[in-house]
């Protein structure tokens, strides 16, 4: 079996969706999902999920994949991805895998030593109360116990925060290696971005049209579906709504959060994917035209592929 697969990675708002479905069609491949919020139901908009448009020119997998109120893991996920990303190997079918959750696509490429899914609910409550007292106290504790998790943890990602303090407070297993390849896949790793002003207003013109095309329905009807607990409130785009909801701030405060906290969640991208030597960037402005970028990527990704 052909082990070969592209990744494409990548911040958020650097096109990643349109020129892999263009490679896709491009060399008979398909798209298997690697962002952490796409994958779960009812959030397309706030997501920037694949339009439906864009889900017919070619298949796409484990994209509305699980519903928000589901806990679903690095170690589920990286499952699902193999036993996708291996049929479509099986039919002779390349796999590009799309997204730009760091921990996702490294769950892929690195022999990780994941955790399973077993959950203490009482210590995963005890851990939750004490986020909801000082969330910065607990990043802290993180942050003494395993001090690698700055790098790819935020502050205000609850879920992460929360899920890791339990891994390291129940296993004491140690930070992530990214150090050993894992052998199951050959990968050519394509990071699409911008220069940061051009990706920056990218951003903020998203998260306008993103209100234009039904973000705040979409709130509300995940809120009547899942309540505000769900995993779509951990998710950028959802959370910083619910103040406007609430009546405690003005809609126009609450879209200025989100395209600063999407702005912020694209330097880290950024910064994350930059530890990896093997990731060739390909900034969209450094070409003198789109064509010539897609034709740079293209033939890539032929050579990759030998074809």
């Amino acid at each position: 079996m052909d082990n070969r697969i592209v990744f494409f990675l990548g911040p958020t708002a650097s096109g990643k969706t349109d020129i892999s479905i263009r490679m896709a069609e491009e060399f008979g491949g398909e798209i298997v999902c690697a962002d952490s919020m796409q994958i779960y139901a009812d959030m397309e908009i706030g997501t920037a999920a694949p339009t439906k448009e864009e889900k017919g020119r070619i298949p796409h997998h484990l994209f509305n994949y699980v519903e928000p109120s589901e806990s679903y893991s690095v170690a589920r996920y990286r499952k699902d991805a193999y036993k996708v990303i291996d049929s479509l190997l099986d039919k002779g079918t390349v796999p590009f895998v799309v997204g730009g959750s760091g921990l996702y696509l490294n769950s892929l490429m690195y022999e990780l030593d994941l955790e399973d899914d077993s959950v203490d609910e009482e210590l995963r409550a005890s851990l939750n109360e004490e986020y909801d007292r000082d969330p910065e106290a607990l990043y802290g504790r993180l942050i003494s116990m395993d001090p690698d998790s700055i790098k790819r943890i935020h502050l205000n990602d609850r879920k992460r925060v929360v899920r890791r303090m339990e891994i390291l407070l129940t296993t004491k297993k140690e930070s992530y290696d990214f150090r050993k390849k894992d052998p199951r896949y050959r990968s050519l790793k394509l990071m699409i971005t911008k220069d940061r002003e051009h990706l920056y207003s990218d951003i903020d013109r998203r998260v306008d049209l993103m209100v234009e095309n039904g973000l705040l329905d979409e709130v509300k009807t995940i809120i009547d579906k899942y309540g505000t607990s769900s995993t779509a409130f951990q998710a950028i785009g959802y959370k910083e709504l619910i103040p406007y909801l609430n009546g405690t701030e003005p809609l126009s405060k609450c879209i200025d959060d989100i395209k600063r906290a999407s702005r912020n969640l694209a330097k880290r991208q950024l910064t994350w994917f930059r530890r990896d030597e093997e990731i060739i960037t390909l900034n969209r402005d450094s070409f003198p035209s789109e064509e010539e970028f897609i034709k740079n990527t293209e033939e890539r990704i032929k050579a990759f592929l030998d074809v």
